[in-house]
């Protein structure tokens, strides 16, 4: 084993860990915490408790799949030695779960980089932002530890691996090969795919042809950029316009009260322009909202209160400087 590695985790032996992830929880952070908890209990003879604010309609399914509840995997109660964060680099993210946070007893485990108000709160962190998925480090840890993973644990690690790298859109020099050999002890590929592509509910497909209707649509040198308001399902929208044909896509949720903005980009985008939605854009726009940005490269978002129209002309003004370009209106004709 990695001595590194040794080192890092040593920390956790006969502790009581509590493992939590960001709101609605994807299947990425929900197989993280599930397949990470086996191991602790395994190798580090730990009490391991994962709490949670929500998980996502997908992750639900896949839960259901392998018939597991996370209100299950609870072996203590409030006081703990280390709160381990998975798939969550930004404490926004956490709902009440990140009212609790004790300096010192936070430990992150990722594949996005830590945001500065995060960071500050870390015991250690274990970051590889080259993988397209925390699923995939998890896994790698499964193997590096020899640790003896239940079906379930590694049918929604495969889960999570697809869905992070977007069907293996985003991959690292390994992802395959994580993926193989976690299909090749037997667990069911169509399954995975088949749970992670459910027919869309009525309102999510009224939601994305809203949002295409409403958007406007921007060029910048060879790039199209599309950006629209909606009352919900941004981030599904915002990943339609992109499959739609525009090289970056920003959807906004703004209430009275609530403003939520989802951004998503094609790969090409991302790699000519070298813009990273979450660095470039969702963090400098989460103090304007009033609360915190964050996500990757290519998929990102920001949750706050206040000023959502001032932070839609404050990301056309960041893009016109970060590509240098100005942004011209397309006509509707």
């Amino acid at each position: 084993m990695n001595s590194s590695l040794h080192d890092f985790f040593n920390r956790f032996q006969n502790k009581r860990i509590v493992i939590s992830f960001h709101q609605n929880g994807d299947p990425d952070a929900v197989a993280s915490a599930i397949a990470l908890r086996e191991i602790l209990k395994q190798k580090y003879n730990c009490q391991v408790s994962i709490i949670f604010d929500s998980v996502s309609k997908i992750s639900t399914t896949l839960l259901e799949e392998v018939k597991l509840k996370l209100e299950d995997l609870c072996d203590f109660k409030n006081e703990y030695d280390y709160i381990i964060l998975v798939d969550t680099n930004n404490p926004v993210q956490l709902g009440e779960t990140g009212l609790n946070l004790v300096k010192d007893r936070v430990v992150l485990i990722d594949h996005h980089l830590p945001h500065s108000e995060i960071a500050e709160f870390s015991a250690a962190h274990l970051i590889k932002p080259d993988y397209p998925a925390t699923s995939q480090i998890i896994f790698e840890l499964s193997e590096c530890f020899n640790a003896n993973l239940s079906y379930a644990s590694k049918f929604l690690l495969l889960a999570g691996i697809i869905y992070d790298s977007r069907c293996f859109n985003l991959i690292n020099t390994n992802t395959f090969l994580a993926a193989y050999k976690l299909v090749k002890t037997g667990l069911d590929y169509d399954k995975v795919l088949f749970l992670l592509n459910p027919l869309k509910d009525r309102s999510e497909k009224i939601a994305r042809l809203k949002a295409v209707k409403r958007m406007d649509l921007y060029e910048a040198g060879e790039w199209i950029i599309a950006i629209s308001k909606l009352g919900s399902f941004e981030a599904s929208a915002s990943r339609a316009i992109i499959q739609l044909g525009a090289d970056l896509a920003i959807v906004a949720n703004i209430d009275k009260d609530n403003v939520r903005i989802s951004g998503r980009a094609s790969t090409e985008f991302v790699k000519k322009t070298g813009i990273n939605l979450a660095k470039d854009l969702m963090e400098p726009i989460g103090p304007i909202i009033k609360g915190q940005g964050g996500g990757h490269s290519s998929a990102a978002g920001c949750n706050g209160v206040v000023n959502g129209e001032e932070a839609l002309e404050k990301i056309k003004e960041i893009l016109a400087e970060k590509l240098n370009l100005s942004l011209k209106k397309i006509s509707a004709e």
